[in-house]
């Protein structure tokens, strides 16, 4: 199964002025409220609505997914028109916020999914490339983990001087066949399924930028092949 690695676009032409949004300077909107948006913990659903809010550069687009202005570090602001269509589709346990997007006339959305995917990653067939984080970034070495938590403790007590990235990534035949889900550990970030990628193009969902992603296989019985 084809997938793709999908990201904000910081394109001129797409989204009209960099940068499109910033957090909102409107009242009502506090960094140290218990239901600012920094009270949400990445992992773990909220037992309140968040109360957050973008402003929307004059000069800007209003496109289908909005830059967070450097306020989220995860999740994706969406309008409700894409909100409709992932409605559609196999997605992992998720959230739709409301948000108020000023100067808009769109009604936007934070867009928060918990993958958990390690959980569905054979980490003795998956390899890891450790690289110099400096050009020509030259690989160090290729390592595999016994389980994500041996990854991460590996990552914490890398040098500074290096980086990872997943070289190959192997599936268990317990993934769920989410059409979204993200990718954790070595890198972080947000793949989707080719039939989702089709329907964003048919629909001409706009502001975001992808990448066909081809490090994924899967165990051989699993009936994804």
């Amino acid at each position: 199964m084809k997938y793709y690695s999908i990201g904000r676009s910081n394109e001129i032409d797409v989204i009209g002025f960099y940068p499109q949004t910033k957090r909102t300077s409107k009242s009502g909107f506090h960094f140290d409220d218990y239901n600012s948006e920094r009270q949400v913990n990445p992992n773990v659903f909220p037992d309140f609505e968040p109360n957050f809010g973008l402003d929307l550069n004059p000069q800007a687009k209003e496109t289908d997914i909005l830059d967070s202005a450097a306020c989220l570090s995860f999740g994706i602001i969406i309008s409700e028109k894409l909100k409709l269509i992932l409605e559609e589709y196999a997605l992992p346990p998720h959230r739709f916020y409301p948000i108020k997007v000023y100067d808009s006339i769109e009604q936007y959305y934070w867009f928060h999914y918990i993958s958990k995917i390690e959980k569905s990653i054979d980490f003795k067939s998956t390899t890891i490339e450790i690289y110099v984080s400096r050009p020509p970034f030259k690989t160090q070495e290729i390592k595999t983990f016994n389980s994500q938590e041996e990854l991460m403790n590996f990552k914490r007590e890398m040098s500074y001087k290096s980086s990872m990235k997943f070289k190959s990534i192997c599936l268990t035949e317990n993934f769920p066949k989410y059409d979204l889900f993200e990718i954790t550990g070595a890198q972080y970030f947000t793949l989707i399924s080719h039939k989702l990628m089709k329907r964003l193009k048919d629909e001409k969902i706009t502001g975001f930028e992808y990448q066909e992603y081809d490090k994924i296989r899967t165990t051989p019985n699993n009936g994804y092949n």
